[in-house]
């Protein structure tokens, strides 16, 4: 069941732009997301893992940006 994400709602609906989900598995692997702000390049450390997965797991049912590769400088 889905926790409550009301908290994180920022995350995905585009009151707080630039969040996106950082893919830092090498091509080929399952991918391991991290949650970084694009314009502010501040991360996002949510300690419960299951609660993080289903941040994640909602960022992605909402289609937010997914990057692949680096930062560019």
């Amino acid at each position: 069941m889905e926790e409550n994400l009301s908290e994180y709602i920022y995350l995905w609906d585009g009151s707080e732009p630039g969040w996106a989900l950082f893919n830092l598995a090498d091509e080929g692997c399952p991918p391991i997301y991290i949650i970084q702000n694009t314009i502010t390049k501040i991360g996002l450390i949510i300690e419960d893992e299951n609660e993080e997965n289903q941040v994640i797991k909602r960022m992605l049912n909402e289609n937010v940006k997914i990057i692949n590769d680096t930062w560019d400088d």
